[in-house]
């Protein structure tokens, strides 16, 4: 179930219209004390599925910066007294983390602010129109039915040679519904 669900909000990130490398661009940018931060380098899309980015030291994308998909099944959702029973619900956790390079942390944690808020905007506008987002909404039988929270975790940077720049978790209802 977690490889259905890491694909479909992976192919939603990267949509041609309303994926995070279309949205980042319109991420307000303004300055406390005026004018406006550059535009973040648009982040390659990777995930723990699909591509091999699980070193022994962590996660390690090809390429920064970078996106990265993860996802987490919670099984114990399921109906266990009737374990054949079609269309079982089960909750789903997605975590997208931001990698960049270590060497320039205040540009990166900048970045990842408006990278990582591109993401939140992304996945808001997902949960909004189930019609928008039909064609990542289910792979296999395995279906998103719902959004239940969002949340993003940014990395203070004290963190020595990480690469990691902010997480946004977002908790999703997914139904199985193979027989």
């Amino acid at each position: 179930m977690h490889v259905e669900i890491t694909r479909l909000i992976t192919g939603w990130l990267e949509h041609k219209e309303f994926g995070v490398g279309v949205l980042l661009p319109n991420v307000p940018r303004q300055k406390l004390k005026g004018g406006t931060d550059t535009a973040p380098e648009k982040p390659a899309v990777f995930n723990d599925v699909d591509f091999d980015i699980t070193k022994v030291a962590g996660i390690d994308p090809p390429i920064v910066p970078a996106l990265v998909v993860i996802s987490d099944i919670d099984l114990r959702g399921g109906n266990v007294a009737q374990p054949k029973s079609p269309s079982i619900e089960y909750a789903a956790v997605v975590g997208i983390g931001y990698y960049a390079e270590e060497v320039e942390k205040p540009r990166n944690l900048r970045d990842g602010n408006y990278v990582l808020r591109a993401v939140l905007r992304s996945l808001r506008l997902y949960q909004e129109s189930p019609e928008r987002s039909k064609d990542y909404r289910e792979l296999n039988a395995i279906r998103i039915t719902t959004m239940t929270g969002l949340t993003i975790q940014r990395v203070a940077g004290a963190v020595p040679k990480s690469r990691l720049f902010g997480i946004v978790f977002a908790d999703f209802k997914i139904m199985d519904k193979a027989p």
